[in-house]
């Protein structure tokens, strides 16, 4: 059996090779309270004003609370301002928070978290972006908006979707997806492999099934990964409260728009699955799409050969 999925975020679409986007245009950003958010390169960044002094009475409250050796920050000298930086290898992921003094003389955090290999010329050049502030405020998007800006174009979210981070939509019973944006293509591939990657050694997550399948994502056929995970342990126990007991995710990359994407794509067995074998986030019937080419909606739908 060879399976076409076929991922569809309709209207005209096209996509071209893209050698390597700049920083901003692959910059996603929101605001909550006193708190920014970022999202770049498989980075998810925090941006806070900690209301400390930039002293040493200051440093030693933020490093005390956040678990720091003071002798493990360094200054940054291509940093624009006052800054110690601290890098730390966690388990399964890397960070570098960068300590910065703010024009009212206190300590701004901003933090960068990343599953593998830190980009350090990616972490100092948005550092000072936002130490001088220049990051346009078009890029933040409303925290509680209706749309979905995917790789450029903005389409409307289904009624009982939300964001519950940065390029990460939920929709319950219908489906859940996450993306980014990246340099390169190589980049984007890298990324979705990463996320496989973390996902296949989590204990709670078996893959049952992991196969490769052609697709046409945005209209451009791509290959991509699907896999099935049995789930155990809590989460299986969360998850069993609605019955549901496997996830099926597929990881995507491709160029849309000029822009390399990563795209991770999952439902659980128990959502409401259409005719096509998806919900409804990544699926309407096969015989309903000629009357959605051009919708404005999400649409993912599947079909098989022999």
């Amino acid at each position: 059996m060879k399976h076409y999925i076929l991922f569809f975020f309709c209207g005209f679409l096209w996509a071209t090779y893209a050698q390597e986007l700049p920083l901003l245009d692959r910059l996603s950003a929101i605001k909550n309270g006193n708190r920014e958010f970022y999202a770049i390169d498989g980075y998810t960044i925090t941006n806070e004003d900690l209301k400390l002094p930039f002293d040493e009475k200051g440093f030693k409250k933020a490093y005390r609370k956040l678990k720091i050796n003071a002798q493990d920050a360094q200054p940054n000298p291509r940093i624009l301002t006052d800054n110690y930086v601290v890098n730390r290898d966690k388990e399964g992921y890397v960070e570098s928070l960068y300590f910065v003094k703010s024009p009212a003389n206190t300590i701004t955090l901003v933090w960068f978290s990343k599953l593998r290999d830190r980009e350090v010329e990616v972490e100092e050049a948005l550092v000072n972006l936002i130490v001088e502030n220049k990051i346009p405020q078009e890029l933040f998007a409303p925290t509680d908006a209706r749309s979905i800006d995917f790789a450029g174009r903005k389409i409307p979210m289904l009624n009982d979707c939300y964001f519950t981070g940065i390029n990460i939509v939920q929709c319950p019973y219908n489906g859940e997806m996450n993306w980014g944006i990246y340099r390169t293509l190589e980049d984007a591939q890298q990324a979705v492999t990463d996320q496989f990657v973390a996902n296949k050694q989590r204990k709670m997550f078996k893959p049952i099934v992991e196969e490769e399948v052609e697709v046409l994502f945005e209209e451009v056929p791509t290959k991509a990964k699907r896999v099935v995970f049995d789930i155990k342990g809590v989460v299986s126990a969360l998850a069993g409260m609605s019955g549901g007991k496997t996830l099926t995710v597929y990881y995507v990359a491709q160029v849309v728009r000029n822009r390399p994407i990563a795209c991770v794509m999952s439902f659980w067995n128990n959502d409401n699955i259409k005719n096509t074998g998806l919900p409804l986030l990544l699926s309407n019937a096969t015989k309903e799409l000629s009357s959605y080419i051009n919708s404005d909606y999400i649409l993912f739908f599947t079909l098989s050969t022999k």
